[in-house]
């Protein structure tokens, strides 16, 4: 059993040094130069020129010409021709012309001729021949055998032999050993060494 406190000092970690609430100057980093209110001239940017207020004129783009509110003929797209109300004959198509009721006989398909009601008999297949109601015997299958109800014993399987409720022993596997025993082995070097057990207060060197 394991204990919350180590036995051996060597167990222990050693104590760690605390820090001093003033540490030392020479493990303080120098302090940071402070700018002065007013820098030097060399240190600021040159001054930005201004713009006057009216600019030159060679700085401005020229001004846009205006449009007339008529423009130029020359500059508009020809006029549309109009349609009259009633165009001229040859911009129409020629009109169908109109089928007659009752039309021409050339035009017509042929009349269909019409069956007689009794066809003639080279139009007919021959009549089939008709089966006698008694058949000759050779046209006929064999009759079948009919099998007796008790069959012969020599068509009939063995009977199963029947196995007995205790079978005999040469017909059981063996028993197998079992191979842990529950007791404790006798042989020491089969167990392992016993721990030492750790003091509760530890040992201050």
């Amino acid at each position: 059993m394991t204990s919350a406190v180590p036995v051996f000092a060597w167990n222990r970690p050693v104590a760690q040094p605390v820090h001093a609430a003033a540490p030392v100057p020479e493990y303080l980093p120098d302090p940071q130069l402070v700018h002065d209110d007013t820098p030097e001239a060399e240190y600021l940017p040159a001054a930005q020129f201004m713009h006057v207020p009216p600019p030159e004129e060679k700085y401005l783009p020229g001004s846009q010409e205006t449009q007339a509110d008529a423009p130029l003929a020359e500059y508009l797209p020809p006029e549309q021709s109009v349609h009259v109300d009633t165009p001229m004959a040859e911009y129409f198509p020629t009109e169908q012309s109109v089928q007659a009721e009752a039309p021409v006989a050339e035009y017509l398909p042929a009349v269909q001729s019409v069956h007689v009601d009794t066809p003639m008999a080279e139009y007919l297949p021959p009549e089939q021949s008709v089966h006698a109601e008694a058949p000759v015997a050779e046209y006929l299958p064999v009759v079948q055998s009919v099998q007796a109800e008790a069959p012969m014993v020599e068509y009939l399987p063995a009977s199963q032999s029947v196995q007995a409720e205790a079978p005999v022993a040469e017909y059981l596997p063996v028993e197998h050993w079992s191979l842990h025993a529950t007791a404790r082995p006798v042989e020491d070097e089969y167990v392992p060494a016993s721990q030492t057990a750790q003091l509760v207060e530890p040992v201050l060197t």
